[in-house]
């Protein structure tokens, strides 16, 4: 594979004599040495990957690679927006259940005689009376009185925990009055009441009541009794509330594992305020259609990506349950017994770090989020461990018989039961039997040892009826194990219950297609075919349960997805740790030490798209060892960015000194000492930051701005003087160095270098725990095994593809300043933190804008007329062809630029996205200022790309390089109303025949 600049040989090549510091074209070739451009951060015109072979002119991805690459993204995205948005298409399933029964506010569905196995409810157990409505606070507060002796959970409809009530509770289990406000009240809140404000107007809120004796009465009884529910607006004459007894009826609250999933996450974002939701999480929904405000209608197109993506979801969700691969999950090492709280949270989050799995195999089997589920408390509530395997590893089968035996002593101090469910609806096994469960208050004969065994099949062993639950052949299926009133021999595991073994010695029996006496008509949404076509392959099931192959195609490419998706969407955080890493290369790797390029920043040294017309300064700003003062020169375009490459503030021009200088204080994460007056202050998120500067040459003369920031830029400790700064200003122009991420399995390393420095606040938890899934953890190595590795790898050339054709063929409208125009704006949607109207992060653009450009700040996408600078990017000639360095190619500006100061083009290479490096000069640019552009008669002016200059117009040319694609960039310095109006706009660039 040829590489153009790849190579170990240095490029002899020309550049132009300096007249003073100004740049000017010359006859006279003074030969210089451009060092080989590191392999990391260059893309092979081919790469072989699961999506196919990918192709690429010069880091140019093909049409027939855009097209792959854009396709896996969506796809992708609907795999992960199935399984993040779980939670939220429960509820949606829930509360549609509960509308049909009538069950919402004031209405009171109860299960009088227990819930059986004809409601379709995710593992509900048998040995509770459930008292269950919808919660709808759009018309103001709801008042809930609560029965004594429960256990109650309001969730909101995020499945976000609100409160406990009853046992578990503020009222400690006497009963109380509960009061619940909706988002945003900030109306009158009474004294008396427990409080509590949901993040949403919709909200789930179930009790469970205990039996007595085996006896629901008394907890009927007593829920009838004392559970009122009715506005506040209400409270001097409450209406009564009603009771709907739903034993025995079939009803669905199970969300859909097709297409219709992501139609039920989109009504709830309708209903809903999205303001308390991560970002990042909506910008995945709104990547895939689903965004606040706007309708749920993907094209022919979509539609068939995201009906695969469904597929997939739910057959990635189904191996993380039935074939979870986390052994944190197990109670015990060799053993089937798991937990549904990975972690031990309730929030599936661990030290900033989101659960993926963990949230995804909690909320596909089970419902109802409570921190007491998680807790460990003796004695009180209940502890779960579920099953879905036997001894052997083996999918449980309803034609065979099974065994587990509990050993004596089971560490309840009330009872335990075993609970089957379906493995399609995860509802409770539908058989001949109303409750598919057996307890220890239900007859249960144990063992002349004490221990007790418990057997299921689709017979009873002779002599065991009263410990056997029915299977049904041809069905699989999963069992819940519950501990009421837990005891220490539980948590500490000198206690544990027996594996499921099957029972050879039983022969197994055939389906025999009979219709099982508890049987319903089940929603077909809701369950999972057993054979699915899908783009990785075919999917394989036993009954809703994944086949060996199927686990681990999902597995496969799930690790996959997310090393994709990790890469575009941490590309920041590469790209500013690249950036550090660079400029420490030369020296500039602390407090204090600057880097300066006295005669301007050239294409020897590899950073995103600079300029040709300003004077670089810049460094680290470490926070690691507290507040740091900057003081800042006069007249400069200064910021300084996070390292996850967030705006922290302005300095300068665009700053709160408007340009007179000034001092600055930055406070590092979490900082709580004493903030003196006197500064302009920021705290920083990461302790690691970037402090740049841009000055401006003076007639074309660039040391006004480097002695103006010798002079006065001083960095140091809070609590010390300027005169105590240790200042080192390096000059790096003319020096080799690169600070571009790579683009290759480097590239994950860079991300977990900052990962491993900053405190885990910095970051979306979703983030983190996207990079956690891929093995990028705080204070953990990262040290992917060989098939991590080579997915790996992998995703990062497909994410390098993605973000390739994100930055040269953006699909998205609004990038473009003109319609059928090739220039586009890299800054997207006009917001310096990539956030859409809606409040979802725009993930498309983020990348683009950190692929492809470097330094944030909000500044750069407002509109300031005749101050700081704008952009126009083009890539493309006006066919729509990708610019070639072996053609020629015309651009015709309209009289009356719009630009107070001057303007510029600067080429760049799409390999690296720096300054092209060009035969014959270093700097492959034209600009106004340097007072040699010639205009045509009539005002216009035309710049001429190519290899060589046409005849006579030298002065508007900008070369380029046979075989090697480039872009450029129009930057208007003091950007003029015509601008912003588009009453002027560049021409487009022609392909001269």
């Amino acid at each position: 594979m040829k590489i153009f600049r790849f190579m170990t040989l240095l490029i002899i090549l020309a550049v132009l004599a300096l007249a003073g510091c100004t740049k000017t074209k010359s006859s006279k070739m003074t030969p210089v040495e451009y060092q080989p451009t590191p392999a990391s951060i260059l893309t092979p015109d081919h790469v072989e990957t699961r999506l196919g072979s990918l192709s690429f002119f010069d880091g140019y991805p093909s049409p027939e690679t855009v097209n792959k690459v854009y396709d896996h993204l969506d796809f992708q995205r609907g795999v992960r927006a199935f399984l993040d948005g779980l939670p939220i298409a429960s509820l949606h399933a829930m509360r549609e259940g509960l509308r049909e029964m009538g069950c919402v506010n004031g209405k009171v569905g109860i299960f009088e005689t227990l819930m059986d196995a004809r409601t379709l409810f995710l593992t509900a157990n048998t040995e509770s009376v459930y008292a269950v409505t919808w919660l709808d606070l759009k018309d103001g507060p709801m008042v809930v009185e609560s029965a004594p002796n429960t256990l109650g959970i309001l969730d909101d409809f995020w499945f976000g925990h609100v409160t406990d009530l009853g046992n578990t509770g503020p009222d400690k289990g006497q009963g109380g009055k509960f009061l619940i406000l909706p988002p945003g009240y900030d109306g009158d809140v009474p004294e008396g009441y427990h409080t509590f404000t949901s993040r949403t107007f919709g909200n789930w809120l179930i009790w469970r009541g205990f039996l007595v004796d085996g006896d629901p009465g008394p907890a009927v009884a007593n829920l009838k009794k004392n559970t009122r529910i009715y506005p506040l607006a209400s409270r001097e004459t409450p209406p009564a509330t009603e009771f709907v007894n739903l034993s025995g009826r079939s009803f669905n609250t199970v969300h859909a594992n097709d297409i219709t999933f992501f139609k039920e996450v989109h009504a709830v974002l309708q209903e809903e305020s999205v303001s308390d939701l991560d970002p990042e999480f909506l910008g995945l929904l709104a990547a895939v259609g689903i965004e606040k405000g706007k309708p749920f209608a993907p094209d022919a197109r979509m539609t068939d990506i995201l009906t695969d993506a469904a597929a997939v979801g739910n057959a990635t969700a189904r191996a993380i349950v039935f074939k979870t691969r986390d052994p944190e999950s197990f109670y015990y090492k060799d053993s089937a017994w798991k937990t549904g709280f990975i972690g031990g949270s309730h929030e599936f989050e661990v030290n900033g770090v989101r659960l993926l799995d963990g949230r995804t195999l909690f909320f596909y089997y089970a419902t109802g989020i409570t921190p007491a589920m998680a807790a460990k408390m003796v004695g009180v509530g209940s502890q779960y461990a579920g099953a879905t395997v036997d001894s052997e590893g083996r999918a449980l089968d309803g034609g065979y018989t099974y065994r587990i035996r509990m050993p004596k002593n089971v560490p309840v101090k009330d009872f335990w039961s075993l609970v089957l469910y379906d493995n399609q609806t995860r509802s409770m096994l539908q058989t001949d039997q109303p409750f598919p469960s057996l307890n220890s208050e239900r007859g249960v004969v144990a063992n002349a040892d004490g221990s007790t065994d418990v057997y299921f099949g689709p017979r009873a062993p002779e002599g065991k009826e009263s410990n056997w639950i029915q299977t049904v052949p041809g069905k699989g299926w999963s069992v819940i194990l519950r501990l009421y009133g837990p005891l220490e021999p539980w948590f500490d595991k000198t206690w544990r219950p027996g594996e499921v073994e099957r029972l050879e010695d039983i022969p197994a029996v055939a389906a025999a297609g009979a219709r099982p006496k508890m049987a319903t008509d089940i929603p077909v949404s809701i369950t999972t075919p057993d054979r699915v076509e899908t783009r990785i392959g075919t999917l394989e099931f036993f009954d809703g349960f994944p086949t060996p192959e199927t686990v681990d195609l999902v597995y496969d490419n799930l690790d996959f997805l997310r090393g994709v998706e990790a890469f575009l969407s941490v590309c920041p955080a590469a790209s500013l740790e690249a950036m550090l890493e660079g400029i420490a290369s030369v020296g500039v790797d602390r407090n204090g030490a600057i880097s300066i390029t006295e005669t301007l920043l050239d294409a020897r040294a590899l950073y995103l798209t600079p300029n040709t017309e300003s004077v670089y300064i810049g460094g680290l700003l470490d926070l690691s060892n507290g507040p740091v003062v900057v003081e800042s020169p006069p007249n400069t375009l200064g910021m300084v960015n996070d390292h996850f490459f967030r705006y922290v503030s302005d300095m300068g021009n665009a700053g709160p000194d408007k340009g007179a200088g000034g001092r600055y204080l930055y406070l590092p994460p979490g900082w709580e000492g004493e903030v003196p007056e006197g500064y302009f202050t920021y705290r920083s998120p990461t302790y690691k930051n970037l402090m740049f500067w841009r000055g401006f040459l003076v007639d074309g003369d660039p040391q006004p701005a480097i002695d103006a920031a010798k002079k006065l830029i001083k960095v140091y400790p809070l609590g010390e003087t300027a005169d105590a700064a240790e200042m080192k200003f390096v000059n790096t122009s003319g020096r080799f160095h690169n600070t571009i991420h790579a683009n290759d399995i480097h590239f994950y390393e860079e991300a977990r270098a900052v990962i491993d420095e900053e405190p885990a606040a910095a970051f979306s938890p979703e983030i983190l725990g996207l990079l956690a899934a891929i093995g990028i953890e705080k204070g953990r190595p990262f040290s992917p095994d060989a098939r991590m590795r080579g997915i790996l790898e992998e995703a990062a050339a497909v994410s390098n593809a993605t973000a390739r054709a994100i930055s040269f063929r953006t699909r998205d409208p609004r990038a473009y300043y003109y319609k059928d125009s090739a220039w586009f704006n890299a800054f997207v949607g006009g917001s310096h933190e990539f956030l859409r109207e809606s409040g979802a992060r725009d993930l498309d653009a983020r990348t683009m804008f950190h692929y492809g450009y470097t330094a944030v700040t909000p500044a750069m996408v407002i509109k300031i007329v005749g101050v700081g600078s704008q952009y126009a990017v083009a890539a493309l000639d006006a066919d729509g062809n990708y610019l070639d360095g072996s053609k020629n190619y015309s651009l015709t500006l309209p009289a009356g630029i719009p630009a107070k100061d001057f303007w510029s083009f600067v080429n760049y290479d799409p390999q690296t996205r720096s300054l092209l490096q060009t035969p014959s000069t270093q700097f492959p640019s034209v600009s106004s200022q340097s007072g040699d552009v010639v205009a045509n008669a009539d005002g216009s002016t035309t710049i001429w790309f190519g290899p060589e200059p046409p005849v006579g117009k030298e002065s508007n040319w900008v070369p380029t390089v046979p075989g090697k694609g480039w872009f450029t960039v129009l930057r208007l310095y003091g950007p003029l109303d015509p601008w912003f109006d588009k009453t002027w706009r560049p021409g487009k660039i022609e392909l001269v025949k």
